[in-house]
């Protein structure tokens, strides 16, 4: 790979061997500290699953009353769950929504500066569809991350650290990396693919908008500029070592056994159509049945499932539930894999985005079209 900035790169991979077992990772893996897309939006969805989380408040209820909550895009007052939003069928939309060109001209002058006021002009604009008709990848992450300030009284960054980063020991995690671990901070880098003979491409240092007084529990508001969390490659292997059981290191009891199983079932399959699939995820990549959206499912996490099976067509009210063995996700850089048996997961930083568009380059097939096994 050819850099015209001189950068240097640095490759960062933890790996857990189960939940007895102490995380394993190269030096780089503990010392370096990334932007953390990938890993924000999984630490968001358990916010619900705390056991410090009020019951009234539980998946199937209802958002704060303190939250405008209804569907003035379809004239009636349909809500939206917290299951909605864990699955992104809340309605929402996102950046590129044109009901919502107004606010996002106001997060990028600056005029709206906090998360607080950003949900509260957001709840107030038209949903895109009623709140399970369809997956949208939007801004339910962040909604939900504002949710958790409303119901607990304190701030996202403070409820994480205390009830989830603190007893999982991940002390490199943040959502604001602190003055003293600055210079531990990577450098994320775009790549633009050269014209040459053989296979080659220019790094130039990762320039995006920018929201910094809004933390985004969906990875950032406007751009992997602001990642939402920073981490380290340890700190999410440790994460993805309590999906093992639902425990931190110590043995204390993080989620319950049930919680944990949940998140292996297919979370779409409640709002499927009919033929068991549902517009804007099987569909994805076309209407043909059979495509590459049908062997995925969709976890609380909002991590993506390996599935053995496309969806079947519904039997009933009541869709039949798809488990999986295997999770994985990856945004801004970052990629996580794990297994529900056999206690192994692997955690991988890359400092790089874009650059191979499709596999034209002979350099192999793109990474997330591989099958974990491979």
């Amino acid at each position: 790979m050819s850099s015209g900035s001189g950068a240097s790169l640095q490759a960062h991979f933890a790996a857990c061997t189960g939940p007895r077992s102490r995380c394993s990772a190269l030096p780089s893996s503990r010392w370096w500290t990334q932007g953390a897309a990938a890993w924000t939006t999984p630490s968001t969805s358990t916010c619900p699953f705390q056991s410090c989380w009020p019951g009234r408040h539980g998946m199937q209820g209802t958002m704060p009353s303190s939250l405008p909550n209804e569907s003035s895009a379809f004239g009636g007052r349909r809500k939206a769950t917290l299951r909605h939003l864990l699955t992104m069928t809340s309605g929402l939309g996102y950046e590129d929504c044109k009901a919502y060109q107004g606010l996002m001209r106001s997060v990028r002058q600056r005029r709206t500066r906090r998360l607080r006021s950003f949900c509260k002009e957001l709840l107030r604009l038209p949903l895109r569809s009623a709140p399970g008709k369809r997956y949208d990848y939007s801004f339910a992450y962040d909604v939900l991350g504002r949710v958790c300030e409303e119901i607990s009284g304190l701030p996202l960054p403070k409820f994480m650290s205390k009830y989830l980063f603190r007893p999982l020991g991940m002390k490199d995690t943040h959502f604001t990396v602190p003055a003293h671990k600055k210079k531990r901070q990577a450098v994320l880098y775009t790549s633009k693919k050269l014209k040459s003979k053989t296979p080659r491409y220019r790094l130039a240092r990762f320039r995006g908008a920018s929201a910094p007084g809004i933390l985004s529990g969906g990875g950032g508001l406007l751009s992997y500029e602001d990642p939402g969390l920073w981490g380290s490659a340890a700190d999410y292997a440790k994460f993805l070592n309590a999906l093992a059981g639902g425990k931190s290191p110590s043995g204390r009891q993080i989620w319950k056994a049930s919680t944990v199983r949940k998140l292996w079932e297919d979370s779409l399959a409640p709002f499927t159509q009919p033929d068991g699939r549902l517009p804007g995820w099987h569909d994805a990549d076309g209407s043909a049945e059979g495509g590459w959206w049908d062997f995925r499912g969709l976890s609380l996490l909002h991590s993506y499932l390996d599935l053995d099976e496309p969806p079947k067509r519904r039997r009933g009210a009541k869709p039949e539930a798809r488990n999986s063995s295997s999770m994985w996700f990856s945004g801004g850089g970052g990629a996580f894999w794990t297994m529900e048996k056999g206690g192994i997961a692997t955690v991988s930083f890359v400092q790089t985005l874009g650059g191979r568009e499709d596999d034209t380059d002979g350099l192999g097939p793109l990474a997330y079209r591989l099958a974990p096994c491979l």
